[in-house]
């Protein structure tokens, strides 16, 4: 994940999450949760307050998807990563998925 470059904290990392998956109103619509471990490889700065010495933190995802057709979903999901703070940030991506 690349959490962009804002003047605070510019890190880019690896993550792995367990979800648990729910259809919601239409077997069209999931809700979703996701929680697990973030491996910051690659953080900007020396210093704390520059968020240098930040290497492992948590991820926490919330999100939601609709069954366009048979294997494409169109997904919305909220990242929020949870490092020492004020180190926390929030991602949020929108997309497309393709199950296999």
């Amino acid at each position: 994940m690349n959490e962009g470059n804002p003047s605070l904290v510019r890190r880019n990392g690896i993550f792995a999450q367990l979800w648990a998956v729910r259809t919601f109103i239409d077997p069209r619509v999931t809700i979703e949760a996701g929680i697990g471990p973030y491996v910051i490889v690659d953080a900007h700065g020396e210093s704390v307050a520059e968020g240098g010495r930040e290497r492992l933190a948590g991820i926490i995802s919330l999100g939601t998807s609709y069954l366009l057709a048979p294997r494409w979903h169109l997904r919305a999901t909220w990242n929020r990563v949870l490092a020492d703070r004020p180190f926390d940030s929030d991602v949020f991506l929108v997309g497309g998925a393709y199950l296999f």
